[in-house]
């Protein structure tokens, strides 16, 4: 009588050996989604950040190309200029501007007066009040945060009536604060040049040329 073969099967080092490649198939497949899942967090992380940036730099730039010669008083009753600025992280821009958007025709000036600034924690606000002339510094005072991260905002002003201003290629001479005499409460700067140095994305120049120099009553 004859007897059959036996049928082959797996011996233990061969299924050994299978499991250990299946699991490192596994270990590498999860090592990639992992990540492929953490550099896209970190697209979109940067994305926001790059979006929150935009607008803040944004809102600057476009307060500044409407901005005009208008002088406003007080709570105390002073007489303050049209534009000032400087190395004072609390009062780093004030200046008045035009073209406030006004949807509910409300009986109020289309001039706003806005004044951007950085605290302790290093995020950029935006204030503006609701009257230009007011009786009270905290009275209607509306405030925004637009930015956090900011190291840094240093600011410039083209002085058009400085002495060498023709002798300059831009027509004027740049200067850190403004106006450059106290007296000057309704001169202007030719224009504005801020530089803004944002965590994780480095130093950001804007020059901003003001066209609206005549003085708004």
């Amino acid at each position: 009588m004859k007897v059959g073969r036996r049928s082959k099967g797996f011996t233990l080092l061969e299924v050994l050996l299978a499991m250990a490649i299946t699991a490192m198939i596994g270990a590498m497949a999860a090592a990639g989604l992992s990540a492929a899942i953490n550099a896209a967090s970190r697209h979109g992380e940067m994305v926001r950040r790059l979006g929150e940036v935009q607008t803040a730099i944004g809102w600057v730039v476009r307060d500044l190309r409407q901005s005009v010669n208008r002088p406003i008083v007080d709570a105390r009753g002073d007489k303050q200029p049209a534009l000032v600025g400087g190395d004072d992280e609390a009062r780093l821009l004030e200046f008045t501007h035009s073209g406030w958007d006004n949807a509910r025709g409300q009986r109020r000036s289309s001039l706003q007066r806005v004044h951007y600034r950085l605290d302790a924690d290093r995020n950029l606000w935006r204030d503006h009040w609701l009257v230009l002339d007011r009786i009270d510094d905290e009275d209607h005072l509306q405030q925004v945060k637009l930015l956090s991260g900011v190291q840094s905002f240093k600011v410039q002003f083209l002085n058009g009536s400085a002495s060498s201003a023709r002798q300059q290629t831009l027509g004027g001479e740049w200067v850190e604060q403004w106006p450059v005499n106290k007296g000057d409460l309704d001169k202007m700067p030719l224009a504005v040049q801020f530089d803004i140095d944002i965590d994780g994305i480095g130093m950001i120049r804007r020059v901003v040329g003001l066209a609206n120099a005549a003085q708004t009553p």
